[in-house]
């Protein structure tokens, strides 16, 4: 590298032809960027409360923030590029695709799912991109139900977990009845009831508004990292929480979670 840096320099020829230069492989680029594609793009705001890029095999990263940094205006929303490289293009699309997913940013708005989305399409795995590719293969921008359930009882557990050790800030008079854990996703509110099963530590009965029930195991949870499995199928995500907002990384990115309160609005 130097050598070449001092030929270029000095203005002297490289020591090799254009014809000497081989193709090995493919490489596939994503940027990773602190913006809403639910709300056209713009740059998101916010604390950086969890950072773990990818690593593996054929996988480099690019980044510039860690934990504990504060995402603001002040500069551009750029904030890591996820690189892929693999013998073939269907390679680099699958090694990308499980970099995407052990991607892990909580705390702010990104658009790391929109990419995961875009690299499922077939009509992206099979080359056929355009400059009109986002037109005329919109990705899928609506987290799937079962993404979105599993982030409500991820968090449910985790209140319930913080009011287990410190209490809930409040009295009743019927601490048996479970009280409903109350969350807005995506401009949607939902509830969740966590009830633990009788003699069987870490087991719980859940149910959600929409009436689905589900059977879960809280195996760990230290604060960030979580282990469950629901429904028979193991599950390992991480949360984060600032103020009444939390953050959980489930599939291809994070889902924000507003809490409402637990108990209900007082009237006169």
């Amino acid at each position: 590298l130097v050598e070449w840096q001092i030929r270029v320099a000095s203005g002297q020829p490289l020591p090799w032809e254009q014809t000497d230069v081989e193709f090995g492989g493919h490489a596939i680029e994503a940027r990773l960027y602190a913006e809403d594609p639910d709300n056209g793009f713009l740059p998101a705001t916010g604390p950086v409360l969890v950072w773990r890029p990818p690593s593996g095999e054929g996988i480099r990263v690019e980044d510039g923030i860690r934990a504990g940094d504060k995402i603001t205006t002040d500069y551009d929303p750029l904030l890591a590029k996820i690189i892929a490289r693999g013998d073939t293009r269907a390679d680099a699309i699958r090694r990308l695709r499980g970099a995407l997913a052990q991607t892990m940013l909580l705390g702010l708005k990104t658009n790391q799912s929109y990419l995961a989305s875009i690299l499922k399409q077939p009509a992206f795995v099979n080359g056929e991109t355009t400059t009109i590719f986002l037109a005329e293969h919109p990705p899928e921008q609506k987290r799937p139900a079962g993404e979105r359930a599993l982030a409500v009882v991820a968090a449910a557990l985790a209140r319930y977990q913080m009011d287990a050790d410190s209490g809930p800030g409040y009295w009743r008079n019927n601490p048996s009845t479970p009280m409903p854990y109350r969350f807005d996703v995506d401009g949607d509110e939902v509830s969740i009831t966590v009830r633990p099963e009788r003699w069987t530590p870490g087991e719980f009965a859940a149910v959600l508004s929409s009436g689905e029930k589900l059977s879960v195991t809280l195996y760990q949870y230290d604060g960030v990292d979580m282990t469950l499995v629901v429904d028979g199928v193991w599950r390992l995500l991480a949360l984060a929480v600032s103020d009444d907002t939390w953050w959980v990384h489930v599939g291809t990115g994070a889902v924000r979670l507003m809490a409402r309160p637990l108990l209900p609005e007082p009237h006169r």
